[in-house]
């Protein structure tokens, strides 16, 4: 490689089907290959189209590649042609996904918090806001504070300690993080009762318009979720890149889903890059959650685009998914935006062939039947359907159980 650099090789050439070299060795994985590129100047976010070697890490799941990639200024906010950032690539739960949260939080520095702070707060509002000017402790974190830091770990008695002394619980990072945000984040709804009862602003929004029910939705706290809710938080998404329905169907986290729903979310709120949370679910092969929404009423034709969640289905061949969307009335006639029906994306030699052959023609009257209660009952009154007066066990039909 180096030989070839001091023969006036391009660093950076991009080919057009594989990218630039280091996009490539983040493709396969090759971390000495990634190393010595970013060593000899390879620029960090230059890939293939808008597609970031950063994008590539994520999507291999390889966490030592994505660290490197950020030490030397890898940006976290590049989206592909999809509308991803490298953060929704990632594998929920997994090492890859928690390195790049830790490295989101000092993605930003101060200016970019400065020119974002109009977009949700006015002259009046947050006296008891106080911005930290300086990184206080963590490598990995900017702008840190005790508070901070006992709320991410969920250290209750040091919390209240720091709180006696007189430490804000409004405190924010550059990029407008708060002690909420924190111990939502790590899914610590004891901190985040003391901190609310301290005055913390359950509504605070960071420079990605990150709020602390969005963090919940995140880790996957119900407690945290419900908590803030009781507390007047909003369920719906001050922006649509941070969406916490979104973000507890594409965890799978059932308890979330269920939560904001019966609060009243937009169980079809649908986002350009991401679509609908049914759709996100299906994506990500979320059954669980799947089931939820559409137990919850939500749409199961509505997906991003024309693509609905049953053609995604099938392309991901997942049998289990497939099933439950017609079950609940996805239209198997539906064309996608290149005019293709989801039985015209089976993959060959798949069990889906044979399920679509007997699905030819209407539904069942007892499927229509169904569809047809359900619809007038509404989305809000789908609970009310286990108080009519009909036996037990079509009661339990009704209701998909």
């Amino acid at each position: 490689m180096e030989i070839l650099l001091d023969n006036d090789v391009n660093i950076d050439q991009e080919a057009p089907l594989h990218g630039t070299p280091l996009y490539v060795a983040c493709t396969y994985q090759r971390t000495d290959c990634v190393r010595k590129l970013l060593e000899l100047g390879a620029n960090v976010d230059l890939g293939k189209w808008s597609d970031t070697p950063l994008h590539a890490a994520a999507r291999q799941s390889s966490a030592e590649v994505i660290h490197l990639l950020t030490d030397y200024g890898a940006s976290l906010k590049y989206r592909n042609s999809q509308g991803k950032c490298a953060l929704d690539l990632a594998t929920p739960q997994s090492s890859v996904e928690q390195a790049l949260l830790l490295r989101d939080e000092c993605a930003m520095d101060g200016q970019g918090a400065t020119e974002n702070t109009s977009k949700f707060q006015g002259p009046e509002e947050r006296p008891e806001t106080q911005l930290l000017p300086s990184p206080l402790m963590s490598d990995f974190v900017c702008d840190w504070s005790p508070m901070h830091e006992a709320s991410v770990h969920g250290r209750l008695l040091s919390l209240k300690k720091l709180i006696s002394q007189g430490s804000g619980v409004n405190l924010l990072t550059a990029d407008r993080v708060s002690p909420l945000h924190e111990a939502c984040l790590g899914g610590h709804p004891a901190c985040a009762d003391v901190l609310l009862k301290h005055g913390a602003q359950v509504n605070g929004v960071t420079v990605d318009w990150r709020t602390p029910l969005y963090n919940a939705c995140v880790s996957g706290s119900v407690d945290c979720l419900n908590l803030l809710l009781q507390h007047g938080a909003s369920p719906q998404a001050v922006c649509d890149l941070a969406s916490p329905i979104h973000q507890a169907a594409k965890r799978g986290h059932v308890a979330c889903v269920e939560s904001l729903t019966s609060h009243g979310v937009d169980i079809d709120h649908d986002i350009k890059h991401l679509g609908t949370p049914l759709y996100v679910a299906c994506e990500n092969q979320q059954i669980a959650c799947a089931k939820k929404l559409l137990e919850s009423g939500a749409s199961a034709n509505r997906g991003r685009g024309l693509d609905s969640p049953l053609h995604l289905a099938v392309t991901n061949s997942n049998a289990d998914l497939v099933h439950l969307l017609i079950d609940f009335g996805a239209d198997t006639q539906s064309k996608n935006r290149e005019g293709k029906r989801p039985v015209e994306l089976v993959p060959p030699r798949s069990s889906l062939t044979e399920l679509f052959s007997q699905l030819e023609g209407p539904l069942s009257l007892l499927q229509l039947c169904r569809l047809c209660i359900r619809k007038c009952f509404g989305i809000k009154q789908h609970h009310r359907i286990t108080e009519l007066l009909l036996p037990e066990e079509l009661k339990r039909f009704l209701v998909h159980i």
